[in-house]
C-alpha cells in the first residue's frame, strides 16, 4: 500500500515509486502478479507536471500492477485522479474508491 501525504514534490514521488519497486521485487517472480493500494486521502491538488510523471510511469513502469485501486477522500485530488483513469488508459484495471474495505475486496476479486 502506498499512502500519499497531503503535499507530494517530484523527489517524493520517485521515492514512492521507488519504495513499491522494491516492495514489488521483494516479493519474487512473477513480478507482474500483484496489485497496488494507492491511499491519497490526504492529498491536495497537484502540479500538472507531477500528475503527468505519474501517467508516464505508470504506462512505462517495467513493474506494471494487475489492479491499482486508489482510495480517495474529498479532496480535490480526487478530480485528477479520476480524469487520469478516463482519459489516459494508464493501465487496463484502475478504479477509485472512497471505502478501504470494498477497495480491497475489488482488488483481491
Amino acid at each position: 500500500m502506498l499512502i500519499i501525504g497531503a503535499n507530494l514534490d517530484a523527489d517524493e514521488g520517485w521515492e514512492l515509486q521507488t519504495s513499491k519497486n522494491n516492495a514489488v521485487r521483494s516479493l519474487g517472480p512473477p513480478a507482474s502478479d500483484h496489485s497496488t493500494l494507492m491511499d491519497i486521502r490526504q492529498l491536495r491538488i497537484q502540479p500538472q507536471e507531477l500528475i503527468q510523471a505519474f501517467v508516464d510511469y505508470s504506462q512505462n513502469t517495467k513493474l506494471p500492477s494487475k489492479k491499482v485501486a486508489i482510495l480517495f477522500g474529498e479532496g480535490t485530488s480526487r478530480m485528477q485522479f479520476r480524469r487520469i483513469i478516463q482519459s489516459e488508459n494508464v493501465i487496463a484495471k484502475m478504479e477509485l474508491f472512497t471505502d478501504r474495505d470494498e477497495a480491497l475486496a475489488w482488488l483481491k476479486a
